[in-house]
């Protein structure tokens, strides 16, 4: 008699923590994706409001830089790069903290795009927005204009 193969049952998957538990030190408050990539939300979804915001920050902080706002050592070494910064932002709307969300790989690069993102005139965050901490993220790119 052939025996009947035993369904398996699937692994459980794990669930992300919840945005309010942020127990562990350190854990950076949700970040709005780029507005390519968000899903279509309602007018009264807090994430669409910080995907508008996110947006209005992306058009003041990105940036493509020339030679002009290089650290001379990068030019030499011939180095280009994204450096994707994120804004954090605390309740009431302040800035928190400006920092690399993700690296360029080349630590210059990224030191100079933080400083560039600090000395920009970035938005106020809106009214809906500052009950909650939240973040926005931004590429700096870096790029050498080839002879």
């Amino acid at each position: 008699m052939k025996q009947q193969p035993q369904p398996q049952s699937a692994p459980a998957l794990a669930q992300p923590p919840s945005q309010g538990d942020r127990s562990a030190e350190g854990t950076s408050p949700p970040v709005a994706k780029p507005p390519s990539l968000a899903k279509a939300r309602t007018e009264t979804d807090p994430g669409a409001a910080v995907e508008r915001f996110a947006h209005d920050v992306q058009q003041v902080g990105s940036q493509v830089l020339g030679e002009r706002d290089y650290p001379s050592e990068a030019i030499d070494k011939k180095w280009e790069g994204t450096t994707l910064i994120e804004v954090r932002y605390a309740e009431g709307g302040y800035i928190r903290s400006i920092v690399v969300g993700e690296s360029s790989g080349y630590p210059i690069l990224d030191e100079t795009a933080v400083q560039i993102a600090r000395n920009a005139r970035l938005p106020s965050a809106p009214a809906e927005l500052r009950s909650r901490d939240f973040a926005v993220r931004f590429p700096i790119v870096f790029r050498l204009h080839k002879p």
